[in-house]
């Protein structure tokens, strides 16, 4: 079985099966020669539970069969709210979470709302620690629209960094899915004095969708995770000490 197939005219990662490249058209079969010689190619040090993406690790074993064993007791709550469990399966790194979610066009609207929450999150979050004043809401807002931007800018750079190291091209749309999805634990910002350890839990959850969804190696999906954390650094810590000094 073949883990992948990539266009030779855009570069871009298809499923194994693929006959023709999902952005440009162009054919994917191949001569039973380089078949057999591309099945012959080790993958990484991961076992690959489908042709593309799917490399697992063993705690997310664990978290899945629990997560399975909960969405079974509570089946007639979680059918309600299926989006509101695509997020807290992605919180605890649950198997082919990222990739049903990034592969699917359908989800670009639910990504974007995803986000949306986020910011909501911030936003509550900001007002209930600074105070209700109309200076220190527009603050509160100041704030929150500087997390939307950091979230926006990983994408970007996200872009850029899978074309470059892992020699792979996605279409634009799939980058702001992998992001809002690797993003989920900011659903949880509301909790008081859990910011810092969310940050460094969503570095986690980055590296592993990255992995997921590009197939790339363990190494490669952190340092680029890293990359991406290092960005959320440099612009909080570059807008949020002046949006404080703002006097309205």
């Amino acid at each position: 079985m073949l883990r992948k197939k990539v266009c030779k005219r855009c570069n871009t990662i298809n499923f194994a099966d693929a006959k023709f490249c999902r952005n440009c058209g162009n054919s994917l079969i191949i001569s039973k020669e380089i078949r057999d010689e591309l099945n012959n190619i080790e993958n990484d040090d991961f076992s690959l539970a489908t042709p593309i993406g799917g490399p697992i690790w063993t705690f997310q074993l664990l978290f899945s069969n629990w997560a399975k064993k909960q969405e079974k007791r509570y089946l007639k709550y979680i059918n309600k709210f299926t989006s509101l469990k695509t997020l807290l399966y992605a919180i605890i790194l649950a198997k082919s979470t990222y990739k049903e979610f990034v592969f699917d066009k359908k989800n670009n609207n639910l990504a974007l709302s995803y986000i949306n929450l986020y910011i909501l999150n911030f936003l509550i979050g900001y007002i209930f620690s600074l105070g209700f004043s109309l200076n220190l809401l527009l603050i509160a807002l100041l704030l929150s629209l500087t997390e939307a931007a950091i979230i926006f800018a990983k994408i970007i750079v996200l872009k850029f960094l899978t074309h470059t190291l892992v020699k792979v091209s996605f279409p634009n749309d799939l980058f702001l899915r992998l992001i809002s999805i690797t993003c989920a634990p900011l659903f949880l910002s509301f909790i008081p004095y859990s910011w810092e350890i969310l940050k460094i839990y969503i570095f986690f959850t980055q590296a592993v969708g990255i992995r997921d969804i590009t197939n790339c190696t363990t190494l490669k999906s952190f340092f680029i995770s890293l990359c991406l954390s290092i960005v959320d650094i440099i612009i909080w810590g570059t807008l949020s000490p002046y949006i404080h000094s703002i006097k309205f």
